[in-house]
């Protein structure tokens, strides 16, 4: 028995990265990808001072270009050497195509756990119920680690659903799967630029 899954969509995220640099020896795209590796809640814009991060003489013209085309390359930012930008190839930031794959995965684990350590999955709406709060338990557990946006009030922006045993037809239930088990959730957003109005008077 397993559990399976399947995104829905709204915008479609894209993990295509590009990375700008003169210098072929400095390998900033690997040790970028070898850092956001063992940060799992991390804004690709604070990823800095590696060791193979070294600033090119980029004119601003040629930055601006490279930002403009959703490249990332190696600044100065008030003497620390950081990544320019936070995007993939096609606009959408790197950290939301991760972090959602990290959830897929973490919900798909949570689900076939659960499946894992019963002898007998009733289709009944006890044993639903008692899936769905799985689900939802792993949802609260992925808010509690920042990979989730919290709502106002505080609590993890996100939602699952389950049929009830009388809405599922009788050949899905002969086939033995339960279908239209749904989660919703929304993606955390970083802050990457602030605004400062000073006010002087002499």
């Amino acid at each position: 028995v397993y559990a399976t899954s399947t995104y829905t969509e709204k915008n479609k995220l894209g993990i295509l990265i590009n990375t700008i640099t003169k210098n072929t020896d400095n390998h900033i795209a690997a040790q970028a990808a070898a850092y956001a590796s063992m940060n799992l809640l991390l804004d690709w814009m604070h990823i800095g001072n590696l060791t193979q991060f070294v600033q090119d003489d980029w004119t601003p013209a040629e930055i601006d270009q490279i930002i403009a085309a959703n490249g990332l390359t190696v600044l100065n930012k008030s003497g620390d050497l950081m990544l320019s930008s936070s995007k993939t190839a096609n606009g959408n930031f790197i950290d939301n195509s991760f972090i959602k794959q990290y959830n897929h995965d973490e919900l798909l684990k949570a689900t076939q756990k659960w499946m894992n350590g019963k002898k007998y999955v009733n289709y009944s709406d006890d044993d639903i119920q008692e899936l769905l709060t799985t689900i939802k338990t792993e949802l609260t557990v992925l808010g509690s680690q920042g990979l989730i946006a919290k709502k106002l009030d505080g609590d993890p922006d996100c939602d699952a659903t389950a049929p009830n045993r009388a809405d599922v037809s009788n050949v899905d239930v002969t086939a033995r799967r339960l279908r239209n088990v749904k989660t919703k959730y929304s993606l955390p957003n970083a802050i990457e630029t602030i605004y400062i109005n000073n006010t002087v008077t002499l």
